[in-house]
């Protein structure tokens, strides 16, 4: 199964241009307009990586990340942060990995993805069910 990345911003265009970048790469995309249709999202269910714009309406993506931190049921996930400009502060406590500056480069954004997201393989999804009946398998010697 591909990797599930959240897209959390709330200009349309470059949402629908990462998706578009992140899905012809192989990885399985969903999308939120702001920090709050975000905390949905996760909730429904926790992707492997998010990708959040800082300056969202209603809730800010940093506003995001906490909430996110702050419930121990939510497993942490790897969070790029997309922004306009770098204040220099550091985000690590909150799942930071790296902070993408916009405009918002397709190389940069899937050099990002694939150091924290090994890329995904459709033979990984082949081989799946034949591995889980070799779990518990010994050789006769």
């Amino acid at each position: 199964m591909p990797y599930q990345i959240l897209v959390a911003d709330d200009d349309a265009n470059i949402r629908e241009l990462a998706a578009l970048h992140l899905r012809a790469a192989g990885y399985a995309v969903r999308l939120a307009e702001d920090g709050v249709a975000a905390g949905y999202a996760v909730l429904e269910s926790p992707p492997d990586l998010i990708v959040c714009d800082n300056q969202m309406p209603h809730m800010t993506g940093l506003e995001f990340l906490a909430a996110l931190r702050a419930d121990p049921t939510i497993p942490r996930m790897p969070v790029l942060v997309l922004s306009s400009t770098d204040d220099g502060a550091d985000y690590a406590q909150l799942g930071v990995v790296e902070n993408l500056m916009k405009p918002l480069r397709a190389d940069v954004l899937l050099a990002a993805v694939s150091k924290h997201l090994p890329r995904y393989s459709p033979l990984a999804d082949y081989l799946a069910p034949a591995i889980a009946k070799l779990e518990g398998w010994e050789p006769c010697v």
